[in-house]
């Protein structure tokens, strides 16, 4: 017994070809959406790791006053 398998084929014509452009072009604009949002996240990120740093060492230093 010989099972080949063979793959699944979707016809190439031009609305099929259409359609693909039109979702290609529709993920590429998510994409550029999804990686703005995420370079807004990091900022933001950024900025609140530095702000908790900056308290951490406000925190610091009135203990440091208070014992001098």
């Amino acid at each position: 017994m010989n099972f080949s398998c063979n793959p699944f084929q979707i016809p190439v014509n031009e609305t099929n070809a259409r359609m693909l452009i039109e979702e290609l072009s529709a993920m590429k604009e998510l994409n550029q959406e999804l990686i703005s949002k995420l370079a807004r996240s990091e900022r933001d990120l950024q900025s609140l790791k530095i702000q908790l740093d900056l308290q951490e060492k406000k925190c610091e230093a009135k203990f440091a006053s208070k014992l001098a």
